[in-house]
């Protein structure tokens, strides 16, 4: 697989699970103003490349649709895990606490998710995470809102949920 395909399957996958997340609550489809998203990667220690990649694939994806998302601007806050659980769990906290996010992505390294899970339990901000650690994160918890199984079964959920011609040229493309 070539690095624009891997790039193009983060940013779908990506966008796919935090849309699917955001709007799958009634309550949280009624709320107005911005969508505060909080993206926990690692930006230093042994996964930074990957981190910053995962970012770059992020921000691309939400220029791409216009930082816009069910009719609601998105913004979003980056938080450096250094792939550290006890870093993770700190940026977490921050992100839910003192940046008001309403969802939490990542964390990239898998030994980070249980950490981040707990802040979710926490607090009730949703958690999207891929499947690395997934399974560890959510299998003693009642706040399940982690994708347990691949970023696929998002796309599915993407696209029963979004009309919006950028998100089908995404799935499309798969």
């Amino acid at each position: 697989m070539s690095n624009a395909t891997s790039r193009r399957n983060l940013i779908c996958a990506a966008g796919a699970a935090l849309i699917a997340t955001a709007f799958g609550t009634t309550s949280f489809a009624q709320q107005t103003g911005p969508i505060k998203i909080g993206l926990l990667v690692p930006l230093t220690g042994p996964l930074a490349a990957p981190g910053i990649d995962m970012v770059d694939g992020f921000k691309l994806y939400w220029d791409q649709v216009g930082n816009m998302a069910g009719g609601r601007k998105v913004e979003y806050v980056i938080a450096d895990t250094t792939c550290n659980p006890d870093q993770a769990i700190t940026q977490a906290r921050r992100l839910v606490h003192q940046e008001k996010v309403h969802i939490m992505i990542g964390p990239l390294c898998g030994h980070e998710g249980p950490a981040v899970a707990q802040v979710s339990k926490e607090t009730g901000v949703p958690l999207v995470m891929d499947t690395a650690g997934a399974a560890v994160a959510w299998s003693n918890h009642d706040f399940e809102k982690g994708t347990r199984a691949s970023t696929d079964v998002a796309m599915v959920i993407l696209s029963t949920r979004i009309s919006n011609s950028s998100a089908r040229r995404c799935l499309s493309s798969r």
